[in-house]
C-alpha cells in the first residue's frame, strides 16, 4: 500500500527513524577506556562527524512526523545520513579492534565499545530501511519503469562509489583496510545520494543533491582533511585524561 493510501505510514516511519537515531546517538555517546602500561585515555566509539549526521537524521524524522508535504524530501536526508551512520558504526568497531590488536594491553571496555558500535550500525541500518520505504519511486508497471529517468546521475553515483577510494589510495599510501573504511563511510553514501537523483524529481532530488554536498564539505573538513595532511588512517577522537594509576617513564 502506498503512502498516499495510508496517511499514517509516513509519520510512523518518521517516528521509527527518530527512535533509531536516538538509539544510535546513545550508543555513540558512551566512551570506552583503554589502559596501557604508562598511560590511559578515553576513546569514543565513533568518529566526530556522526553528531551532525545524527542531528540531520533526527530532524528528518521530526519533519516526516509533522510536515507531510516535506516527508519524502526529509526521507532522502534520513536515507543518506543513515547509510553514512551505519558505515561509521562498522568502522568504529573496526577501529576499536585495531587498537586492541596493535597495543597488547588491557582494554577494560573493549567488548562494550564493539557492542555499542554494532548497535549504532544496526540502528542506522533500520533507519535507512524505513527512509528507503518512503523515498522509493511509485510502483511501476514494467521493467522500464525501474530505469532512472536521468541515467547520468546513476552512472555518476556508481563512479563515486568505485573511484573515490581508488583515487585516495593512489594519492596517499593507504592500507586496504582504510580504503574499505573510506568506501563504507564516505563514497558509498555519497554515491548512493548522487545516484538517487537519477530516480527522483523536484524537491527530493534537490534535497539529495544538497545533502550530499553538505556531507562532503562536513566530512572533508572534520576527517578527510587531517588525514590527507598527515597521510594517516582516518582519525577517531581520543580524549586524554589523567589516571591515578598511570605513571610516566
Amino acid at each position: 500500500m502506498s503512502d498516499d493510501n495510508d496517511p499514517a505510514a509516513t509519520p510512523i516511519r518518521g517516528a521509527f527513524i527518530l527512535a533509531c537515531t536516538v538509539a544510535a546517538a546513545a550508543a555513540a555517546a558512551v566512551p570506552g577506556r583503554m589502559i596501557g602500561p604508562t598511560w590511559s585515555w578515553q576513546q569514543w566509539t565513533a568518529a566526530p562527524e556522526v553528531w551532525p549526521l545524527l542531528l540531520a537524521s533526527a530532524g528528518a524524522g521530526i519533519v516526516m512526523v509533522t510536515i507531510r508535504r516535506w516527508s519524502r524530501a526529509a526521507a532522502v536526508v534520513a536515507l543518506i545520513a543513515g547509510v553514512q551512520l551505519a558505515g561509521n558504526g562498522v568502522l568504529a568497531a573496526r577501529e576499536a579492534a585495531n587498537r586492541h590488536n596493535i597495543v597488547p594491553v588491557a582494554h577494560d571496555t573493549f567488548a562494550t565499545v564493539v557492542l555499542l558500535a554494532a548497535l549504532m550500525a544496526v540502528a542506522a541500518t533500520a533507519s535507512t530501511m524505513a527512509a528507503a520505504a518512503v523515498v522509493r519511486p511509485e510502483p511501476v508497471r514494467s521493467w522500464r519503469g525501474l530505469l532512472p529517468s536521468r541515467p547520468f546521475y546513476a552512472v555518476a553515483g556508481a563512479a563515486v562509489v568505485i573511484l573515490l577510494p581508488l583515487l585516495f589510495g593512489a594519492t596517499v599510501a593507504t592500507p586496504i583496510g582504510t580504503l574499505v573504511q573510506l568506501g563504507l563511510a564516505y563514497s558509498l553514501p555519497w554515491g548512493a545520494g548522487v545516484a538517487a537523483i537519477g530516480w527522483l524529481r523536484g524537491r527530493p532530488a534537490g534535497t539529495a543533491a544538497v545533502s550530499v554536498a553538505v556531507s562532503v564539505v562536513l566530512c572533508t573538513g572534520m576527517v578527510l582533511g587531517p588525514s590527507l595532511r598527515a597521510g594517516a588512517d582516518l582519525p577517531y577522537v581520543d580524549v586524554p585524561f589523567v589516571d591515578g594509576t598511570a605513571t610516566e617513564d
